[in-house]
């Protein structure tokens, strides 16, 4: 039986853009970003004026594990890796603990919630119960960015405006009318009392340059991005009272990842300088960073991009909270490059966890596969394969009871798959 929940219909849809021509709009907005370069170094030389990040060094991640968790009975000291369920047709989506929502291209929400198991758990892996989403795949924009879910409500951009809309029977709620189309909203991982704040990408109406913002409930709108810089993608997490806020240019030749402080303590919101962390290659529209808070009470950086003119891979380094005379990038190579590269990251079970979609060959236009790893103070550890498709076009995770709820977009449906959590220690 079937339980699907849609949320308040705000009218139809028309004239939404076709897949090539959102490619097409992001591309020339990242053409538009390196014309103007030339005009940003005659005032402030190669970089935006911030701090200079320190001496770059280099290393490799472990390599991944193809066949971890294939064909055998986990252990107790090992992750078990559920059944695959088939939520419905692709489209704008995120893991929630509480199941998978959904964006449709009418601005409604639905929910697809998930049944944990009953009674102890087996130590051999199990369905994983999800309601499917009984709805015609016209009704969702199948290469969507999935929402960005904090607390009770669901964060996306629609007609150039940053929407939110409450999980449980709300209306559509437009915060902002200067979100860019065709861009994600990153939210921080839910922290108790802690305001409710949001990062996107808008465009500034002075000039229509693409730059970060932050919106916080009752805190108002701050700009990110500082003058003479842009951005393509934004990240936020938290890093202990604050917030932290990842940004990338998008560059010919070099894309500036900037990291700034965000305080919300009364009146608006209080940024901390800019600081450029870290200088990656050239970047792609679709190329995005994310921000983790470890467990180990430090902020890292993940981003999939060039490593070099032959080399592609996801990079991670750690955003201290001073600057550093050395910046140590430990890259996970991947098997060729590939656009869009999803990755997901969370704090579940007590673990960090990175979640990526790379090529299973080095081969071109060859399947791809989704792998996920621990990560802690040693580096990202061997990675497990948990799915293979054509093509990934997007991915999340979510903790959950006893586990993580990972979902993902790929040969036109949506799809999620359980991990449980390991019993020893």
């Amino acid at each position: 039986m079937c339980l699907l929940l849609v949320i308040a219909a705000t009218g139809c849809n028309k004239g939404k853009p076709t897949e090539r021509e959102r490619l097409a709009a992001a591309r020339a907005a990242l053409a538009e970003l390196q014309r103007r370069e030339a005009a940003q170094k005659s005032q402030h030389g190669d970089r935006a004026p911030s701090d200079e990040p320190g001496r770059v060094v280099e290393r490799n991640e472990p390599a991944e594990n193809t066949d971890a968790g294939k064909h055998r009975r986990p252990s107790s000291d090992e992750w078990v890796i559920d059944e695959l369920c088939d939520v419905g047709p692709a489209g704008p989506a995120a893991a929630t603990p509480h199941g998978v929502i959904l964006v449709t291209r009418d601005n409604e929400l639905v929910r697809a919630r998930w049944t944990p198991p009953v009674g102890p758990p087996a130590r051999r892996p199990g369905p994983t119960v999800i309601a499917p989403v009984d709805l015609p795949r016209e009704r969702f924009a199948p290469f969507a960015r999935g929402p960005a879910v904090l607390a009770d409500h669901a964060y996306w951009i629609s007609k150039g405006r940053l929407v939110r809309r409450a999980l449980e029977n709300g209306s559509l709620e437009a915060l902002t009318n200067d979100a860019r189309d065709f861009t994600r909203v990153a939210a921080p991982p839910a922290g108790g009392d802690a305001p409710v704040a949001v990062a996107y990408i808008a465009s500034r109406p002075s000039d229509g340059e693409m730059v970060a913002r932050v919106w916080a409930e009752g805190h108002g709108i701050a700009t990110l991005s500082p003058e003479g810089s842009a951005a393509i993608s934004v990240a936020l997490t938290r890093d202990g009272d604050s917030l932290l806020a990842l940004f990338i240019e998008g560059r010919m030749g070099m894309s500036p990842v900037h990291a700034r402080s965000v305080t919300l303590s009364g009146g608006p919101a209080k940024l901390g300088r800019d600081r450029v962390v870290w200088v990656a290659g050239s970047s792609d529209p679709l190329t995005e960073v994310h921000g983790l808070a470890s467990l180990g009470h430090r902020v890292w950086c993940l981003l999939p991009t060039e490593r070099d003119t032959t080399r592609f891979g996801l990079a991670r380094f750690a955003v201290d909270s001073s600057s550093s005379e050395e910046v140590l990038v430990s890259w996970r190579d991947y098997p060729n490059g590939l656009q869009p590269a999803p990755v997901a990251a969370a704090t579940v079970c007590d673990r960090d966890i990175v979640v990526y979609a790379r090529p299973a060959t080095p081969v071109p236009h060859a399947p791809q596969e989704l792998h996920w790893a621990t990560l802690d103070e040693r580096g990202l550890g061997p990675s497990t394969a948990v799915a293979s498709a054509s093509a990934f076009s997007d991915v999340s995770v979510s903790p959950v009871a006893e586990g993580a709820l990972l979902v993902y977009v790929a040969d036109h449906r949506t799809w999620a798959r359980t991990l449980r959590c390991p019993k020893a220690r």
